[in-house]
């Protein structure tokens, strides 16, 4: 996070280097980690893809980060008020929320992931649509992604954020 709170150029240009390097990770939806056999690794830990895996008497067990429940972020837009079901993240307490918008599935796709940050002590938080990240499976079909809540699609377009893949642009989404 950027020292200078007050500046949020600065502060975006700072979560745009971050995502950019996140999403082209060894283990972003941009890179292919490798092929990995999990007999190599008997203690379950593969290098560079995060989590701890084990073997179960029908195939494989996952243990990853556990997710909190949060609440709700309220907030104006439009001259209304709207609100997202959240999730703190449990390793840093930061909101995140899965949901769509008007145009889910049209020009973008069909939802995306809001991930504002850690509430001030006021409980207070600026809600930057700049920070809308496509979830991981719009990279590809293996991944598992959460759906938006009930109540979680917005009235109005987001038009920022991440919005669709280049190979999206030739199908028409």
């Amino acid at each position: 996070m950027s020292d200078d709170a007050d500046d949020p150029h600065a502060a975006w240009r700072e979560w745009h280097e971050r995502r950019a390097a996140a999403v082209s990770a060894p283990c972003g939806p941009l890179a292919l980690s490798g092929t990995y056999w999990l007999a190599d690794y008997p203690e379950g830990r593969i290098p560079a893809v995060p989590g701890l895996r084990r073997r179960t008497e029908t195939g494989m067990a996952l243990t990853a980060h556990s997710r909190l429940s949060a609440g709700e972020l309220v907030f104006s837009f439009g001259g209304a008020e709207h609100t997202l079901r959240v999730d703190a993240d449990a390793d840093d307490g930061s909101l995140w929320a899965v949901f769509g918008d008007a145009t889910a599935g049209r020009s973008s796709y069909r939802f995306r992931f809001l991930k504002p940050g850690i509430p001030d002590a006021r409980g207070a938080i600026a809600v930057d649509s700049d920070r809308s990240p496509l979830p991981p499976c719009a990279f590809a079909d293996h991944f598992i992604c959460p759906f938006p809540p009930p109540g979680n699609t917005l009235p109005f377009e987001v038009a920022s954020g991440e919005r669709r893949l280049k190979a999206a642009l030739a199908t028409g989404i």
